[in-house]
């Protein structure tokens, strides 16, 4: 019988230096992997420190990366974001204004006289026609107190007293003539009393619209400022 060889190999020792050797090259290879990069706006580089792998207890290296930035960028960068907060401020100012604007609403009258604009055709007529008549009769009651004076004082010359036919013939006469004038007053002033209110009405109608444009633009252009800052 022939002699048994020697020992066997060691494979157990193998794999540990295979595990070595691949540790190694997993090391190369990160470090190969993360060159320090450097340009006209910043950097980006990397650095190490040592830290304990929580799951076998072994200690480990881990990779830290850092980005800088040259000079100019991290001026302008700066300067960017102190105009942002500039302007976050100026907005909340201006949002704060416009609603302290709009909070009791739209002032009409600052854009003119009209606020209190009727909607009852019938009332600002009767109005309109109490104002027209009001003015004819201005001008018929001096006139027919006057006449009525001069009737009395040329009937009485002629010798004539209330109850004689020539004297009540004419007071008739009389009576019917200023009836006439004022019933023709009074019919007049329909007809203009209607012409005004409905003038009054339009142009106060016109106003309200006007200034609800005004209002309108205004809290639109509050609002617009308050945003486009």
């Amino acid at each position: 019988m022939g002699k048994s060889g020697g020992s066997g190999p060691d494979v157990v020792g193998a794999a540990k230096q295979e595990g070595i050797e691949n540790r190694d090259t997993a090391r190369d290879t990160n470090y190969a992997n993360r060159p320090d990069q450097y340009n006209p706006f910043g950097s980006l580089t990397w650095g190490t420190y040592s830290d304990v792998d929580p799951a076998s207890g072994e200690k480990v290296t881990r990779w830290r990366q850092e980005q800088g930035l040259s000079d100019p960028m991290e001026g302008l960068l700066t300067d960017q974001l102190s105009n942002a907060q500039k302007q976050s401020y100026l907005q909340s100012g201006a949002m704060n204004r416009a609603g302290e604007s709009m909070k009791d609403g739209a002032d009409f009258g600052q854009f003119g006289e009209g606020n209190n604009l009727e909607f009852d055709p019938t009332q600002l007529r009767q109005r309109a026609e109490d104002a027209a008549y009001g003015r004819e009769t201005s001008r018929l009651d001096p006139q027919f107190s006057q006449r009525s004076n001069d009737m009395e004082v040329k009937l009485r010359n002629q010798g004539l007293r209330p109850g004689d036919e020539a004297y009540d013939r004419a007071a008739g006469n009389f009576d019917r003539s200023r009836n006439d004038a004022y019933e023709q007053a009074r019919m007049g002033a329909v007809g203009t009393g209607r012409q005004e209110s409905q003038q009054a009405y339009i142009s106060k109608w016109a106003l309200r619209s006007f200034q609800t444009l005004c209002a309108t633009r205004t809290f639109r252009n509050i609002w617009q400022n308050a945003v486009s800052i």
